[in-house]
């Protein structure tokens, strides 16, 4: 009896969860398209940032990362304004000017801003 009690509870915890995450995915997809997000793909152009164990730079894989965070929110009805689409960038090449050329940008979006731990 209370193997099958703990084996009911399991399933209705389950359940419960599938539930919610269902509820999550439908409220996103709702999204009207007046948001704006602004993508920042972390380093770029001078600054490389972090450089992993296999020669890859940080500002690679944020980039990549950017770009398809912001393909999906597109297909979710977002408007999306990145830093930047290459491996160029338009900011100043000293960092208190590039931080505050972000910053200011970011203060008329939705910020999102990636530093991928390598």
């Amino acid at each position: 009896m209370k193997k099958l009690l703990i084996s009911l509870l399991l399933i209705f915890c389950i359940g419960c969860t599938f539930t919610f995450l269902n509820e999550t995915n439908i409220n996103i997809s709702a999204k009207s398209t007046k948001e704006t997000i602004m993508i920042d793909a972390g380093h770029g152009g001078y600054d490389v940032g972090a450089e992993s164990f296999y020669g890859d730079y940080e500002k690679d894989i944020s980039l990549k990362i950017a770009l398809l965070v912001g393909k999906q929110l597109k297909s979710y009805g977002y408007n999306v304004v990145y830093t930047r689409t290459s491996d160029s960038v338009s900011w100043p090449s000293s960092n208190k000017k590039d931080l505050q050329a972000r910053c200011d940008l970011a203060k008329k979006k939705m910020p999102i801003s990636l530093y991928p731990y390598i």
